[in-house]
């Protein structure tokens, strides 16, 4: 399996996009995105040293790490707030929600927000991420949903994404943890 030390290779299959040089991606929902049978568009991250994604639709915009200011008397999740362009955006700290350990290697001016679509979350929310890997699309048969299920009751995946890679001129498999935002969102809402 690739170490999530190294930069990660282009993601050169139909669909695909990289993220830019300024280590962002700006306005990725373009109205030209679609969705298309049997396939489904994700934003990849990484979050504890671990591969995650979640739904492009469900996404915004990627922007760099900037200054998370507190707020008192919130849950922990919520990190704080951010300026984004004079808007007011709350920042959710996923790594709390998902219960996974922070990788003590990854400085924090290297993590990512991952601005959610206000469509969805009804107000300007991000999340808190270690590193954006790519945004690519994936097929039905690359998605196992059947593995969640049996834990749909206490878990926010939505499905495991497992695909082969090649690694050094080697086949690999690949583990991608597929994150349900909407329901992320959904119980964020009863608790606040």
């Amino acid at each position: 399996m690739r170490s999530l030390q190294e930069e990660p290779q282009a993601d050169t299959r139909p669909g695909a996009a990289p993220p830019d040089d300024r280590g962002g991606i700006v306005d990725i929902v373009s109205p030209t995105s679609k969705r298309h049978q049997g396939q489904e568009k994700v934003v990849e991250f990484v979050l504890g040293g671990e591969l995650y994604a979640i739904d492009l639709f469900d996404v915004r915009e990627i922007v760099p790490f900037s200054k998370i200011n507190s707020m008192p008397n919130v849950p922990t999740y919520i990190r704080g707030v951010i300026s984004l362009r004079r808007e007011i955006t709350t920042i959710i700290d996923i790594r709390q929600i998902l219960n996974v350990s922070k990788d003590q290697s990854v400085l924090e001016e290297k993590m990512r927000f991952i601005v959610l679509d206000e469509r969805m979350t009804k107000k300007k929310m991000g999340i808190l991420v270690d590193r954006v890997l790519n945004v690519s699309t994936v097929t039905k048969d690359e998605i196992d949903t059947k593995s969640t299920e049996m834990r749909r009751d206490n878990t926010y995946a939505k499905g495991i994404i497992n695909r082969k890679v090649k690694i050094d001129g080697k086949d690999a498999d690949q583990i991608i943890i597929w994150i349900d935002m909407r329901r992320i969102i959904q119980d964020i809402e009863k608790e606040i």
